[in-house]
């Protein structure tokens, strides 16, 4: 049985090292993340990131470039009785975005997203594009699903179920207030969820 990561910060490391894998691929992640799938229980996502570790070469670093020695600098003209200048102010402290949840995902992980964001209650918005130009967007407020559509014009569950019946995609989640005037999926969140994955789980 899948087990669902324990907190959301896990799943934000997992969606790091996603990242990570597609933009600089190389083996050591590869096993790295292939070893996490299977702990959740993701048996076909794991295989195949084995597959690509087995196949993907060790990248190469180019060598640090040589410094070249630097000519000592002259006396200090300064006397003793001079003031010492001000120290420089510090830079500004980097103001943070909002936090983007990356990744691929199959109908299993899809359950799985959908699960962490009930229970870590989340808010926010989960956008799920595949191929054809298929595009999926799944609102949470507080943990509970708002709202769903899709670009075919469904709503509601019947949005859910066509993104359920995708063979897989990317996924992104940005976490921010939402407030759902109209939603149109039912409240009982945990049980639509248990509905859709027993929907998964069905050959």
């Amino acid at each position: 049985m899948s087990q669902a990561p324990h907190n959301i910060e896990e799943l934000w490391a997992l969606s790091e090292l996603e990242q990570r894998v597609e933009t600089k691929p190389n083996p050591i992640d590869m096993e790295t993340l292939a070893g996490r799938y299977a702990a959740l229980g993701w048996a076909d996502e794991a295989r195949k990131m084995r597959q690509r570790a087995e196949t993907c070469p060790m990248p190469v670093e180019s060598p640090a470039p040589v410094k070249p020695a630097e000519a000592p600098e002259p006396p200090s003209s300064v006397t003793t009785s001079q003031a010492p200048s001000a120290p420089a102010p510090a830079p500004p402290a980097p103001v943070e975005g909002p936090r983007i949840l990356r990744g691929r995902f199959t109908p299993p992980v899809l359950i799985q997203l959908l699960r962490v964001l009930h229970l870590t209650e989340q808010s926010g918005e989960l956008v799920l594009e595949a191929a054809g130009g298929i595009v999926v967007s799944v609102t949470f407020e507080q943990g509970q699903l708002a709202t769903a559509h899709a670009t075919g014009g469904e709503e509601g569950e019947t949005a859910v179920h066509q993104a359920l019946r995708l063979k897989g995609g990317r996924y992104q989640f940005l976490a921010k207030p939402v407030s759902a005037t109209n939603p149109n999926l039912p409240p009982d969140t945990a049980g639509l969820i248990a509905v859709f994955a027993a929907e998964v789980a069905t050959p």
